[in-house]
């Protein structure tokens, strides 16, 4: 995948983005809402791929370098939630007390790029400890999108109070010179303020965006502030707090503030090249030059420390490579929901093969004959309804486990996913079932069964993505019950929804399945006792 920049995007796409991110909108909405931007052969699951962090890319500093000692740590937070874990780094050859830096992620976990962050503070010469909020819920999942949704259930004030303990835990330290500052990303800018507002003791801050306190907790600030944000027309949110934070913290006249606001400009391309030999280096170097002069390490030393990572980071070219023993996994890709379309689609396809052999028994009078004997009507229809059930069931299940264990498909929550798989087979059962009553013969049946089921799968979106048509479209498509089903599948990829959160697309396709059984049973007594 070609790596891109900000600026290669439309504004509007960029900030749809960010309300996924923040947990605003799901990504099915986001993928909805993105298709408008997928011209000239790129889809919206295109765009979202190209979108989301790549932790490979980003990292600069590896998991295993020699020069740093990198340790998970585990700190007792009795006013928080118990415990707290979190992923420490310091220099290798550390000479005497070094002073810390506390890295506080977004609303995601302890991610990779957040583990990196720790380590390029171990290389400029400070001891960086990274705690994961997330701890209280099993910590961070593994990926972004589980991690959004683990943090909702965390309780808030309490992870609050596992950071505090986190930076009274870092600043005690034996290797410690006592002096600490903390950075954090978007959440963790936040709560960068909050602990500016806490600790009176901290000896500075770096907040990269976030929530800005109150005017009243502002005023108990200390710690000098380097504060970073975008442009504030392109979040009104935090926009509207960057003046009146900037103004509480200045007339207070107690520590130095720095804000860093991205400029709007046209001058976009021009100004690129410029930008791309600055960045590079710029933000290491003010943050080693900011840290250095507040937690008592030498200027010199920092920046030459940040120069010398500058040096060796790589220029323009882009080497891909996994971050070496990062507990990452791959969100789903295109294999994983084409193998959820395949499997509804040929569900639905093969069960329908059921109605010819329905015909076959009618017309050689098998099934007269049965109704003939003592046996009850109603059992003779549920028997010939779980023959055609057991058929699209089996089918299900076996591209399920087959696709697990050979491919690693990734279904999502397995009783959610095995709800869905039982559900859509009562559905197609119950329209096997239905054509077999309807049709004149097999030659009739065979015909009518691959024309409906392709054109469901067509319109359901089962054989393409159902983002390439037009909103009225995909309203319609859910007269189909493969449209259900591939929702439901997508709520358990896309926003790691269980059992729970696809119970109303279930209730459609049992709404489904009893209609169709229903027509089916009726029509059944009709054709065959008259």
């Amino acid at each position: 995948m070609e790596r891109k920049k900000a600026s290669d995007y439309p504004q509007e796409l960029l900030d749809l983005f960010h309300e996924y991110q923040h947990g605003h909108i799901t990504r099915r909405d986001f993928l909805e809402r993105a298709q408008k931007f997928a011209v000239g052969g790129v889809t919206a699951m295109a765009l979202y791929e190209s979108l989301k962090p790549n932790y490979a890319w980003a990292q600069q500093v590896k998991k295993d370098d020699p020069r740093i000692t990198p340790s998970y740590e585990t700190i007792q937070s009795p006013q928080g939630n118990g415990s707290i874990k979190g992923y420490f780094a310091k220099p290798a050859n550390a000479l005497g007390r070094l002073p810390g830096v506390l890295v506080i992620h977004e609303n995601r976990g302890l991610n990779p790029y957040i583990e990196d962050v720790a380590r390029r503070f171990a290389l400029a010469n400070f001891i960086a400890f990274a705690p994961d909020g997330l701890t209280s819920v099993g910590g961070f999942p593994g990926n972004d999108e589980q991690g959004a949704v683990k943090f909702r259930e965390v309780n808030g004030p309490k992870m609050f109070e596992d950071f505090v303990a986190s930076a009274n835990w870092l600043k005690a330290r034996s290797d410690c010179t006592g002096k600490f500052g903390a950075i954090g990303f978007c959440f963790g800018g936040g709560i960068v303020n909050q602990l500016a507002v806490r600790l009176p003791d901290m000896a500075a801050g770096a907040p990269f965006y976030g929530p800005q306190p109150s005017a009243e907790d502002t005023a108990m600030i200390k710690a000098p502030i380097m504060a970073h944000y975008a442009d504030p027309k392109n979040d009104a949110g935090i926009g509207r707090g960057i003046a009146g934070f900037e103004a509480a913290l200045r007339s207070g006249g107690r520590a130095p503030v720095a804000f860093s606001e991205v400029p709007t400009t046209a001058s976009i391309a021009g100004r690129a090249p410029v930008e791309r030999a600055v960045a590079s280096v710029e933000s290491l170097v003010r943050a080693a030059r900011f840290g250095a002069e507040r937690t008592g390490s030498t200027f010199d030393a920092a920046l030459a420390s940040a120069r010398a990572a500058a040096d060796r980071a790589p220029g323009v070219s882009v080497v891909v490579a996994p971050a070496a023993g990062a507990a990452t996994t791959v969100a789903p890709g295109g294999f994983s929901i084409g193998a959820q379309s395949q499997l509804i689609l040929f569900m639905f396809l093969t069960s329908l093969t059921g109605a010819t052999e329905l015909i076959v028994s009618r017309e050689l009078g098998i099934s007269r004959r049965m109704f003939g004997t003592p046996t009850r009507a109603g059992v003779i229809i549920i028997g010939e309804g779980v023959g055609r059930l057991a058929l699209a069931l089996f089918q299900g299940l076996f591209i399920v486990i087959a696709s697990t264990l050979l491919f690693g498909v990734e279904w999502g929550d397995p009783a959610a996913a095995l709800a869905i798989v039982v559900t859509f087979s009562f559905v197609a059962a119950g329209a096997a079932m239905l054509i077999g009553t309807l049709a004149r013969n097999a030659s009739q049946a065979g015909a009518i069964g691959p024309a409906l089921g392709m054109g469901f799968g067509l319109l359901g979106g089962t054989m393409v993505p159902a983002e390439v048509f037009p909103e009225a479209m995909r309203t319609i498509a859910h007269v189909t019950p493969h449209a259900w089903a591939m929702d439901a599948f997508r709520a358990l990829t896309f926003d790691g929804a269980g059992l729970v959160a696809i119970l109303p697309e279930l209730a459609v396709l049992v709404g489904f399945a009893v209609v169709l059984l229903g027509l089916a049973t009726v029509r059944f007594r009709r054709v065959i006792v008259g």
